[in-house]
């Protein structure tokens, strides 16, 4: 954590969103807002999202921005990583979707690993194409 660049409040406004979630529909369930929870201020400015980029100060991470989202009511509950790879121009003149590594932490352990790759055939297509491992949930049995 030492190397974690703090910004500036100008870079605050910049690269960090925050929120709170109001009343709506998520896969035809009715949701209240935040404000109407039980033994919650109706006029609380408390955040219940955040998104942003930090930056470590260090030779290997310096430049590297690590984006993160988090809140409550989220239309998934999970905990994941993606390592977006750096992004290499097309020798073929298309743009390319981008290489990456997903970590997935909760609610099931796993990675994906997504690259382009040629399509099969004659032509020299490209297209991404994903590697995937993921523990079932239910065969985790007592683990902490």
């Amino acid at each position: 954590f030492k190397n974690l660049c703090h910004p500036t409040e100008e870079e605050l406004k910049e690269q960090f969103i925050r929120g709170q979630y109001r009343s709506g529909k998520i896969d035809g369930m009715k949701y209240i807002s935040y404000r109407s929870e039980p033994n919650v201020d109706p006029e609380s400015t408390t955040e219940t999202f955040a998104s942003g980029a930090f930056f470590v100060d260090s030779d290997r991470f310096r430049g590297v921005p690590f984006f993160f989202r988090t809140g409550k009511r989220l239309t998934e509950k999970g905990t994941h990583v993606n390592i977006v790879f750096k992004q290499m121009d097309s020798i073929f003149g298309e743009p390319l979707a981008p290489n990456i590594l997903t970590i997935y932490i909760q609610p099931t352990e796993g990675f994906s690993l997504s690259l382009n790759g040629k399509q099969v055939g004659e032509e020299f297509n490209l297209a991404p194409s994903s590697l995937d491992y993921r523990t079932d949930a239910t065969a985790t049995g007592a683990s902490p």
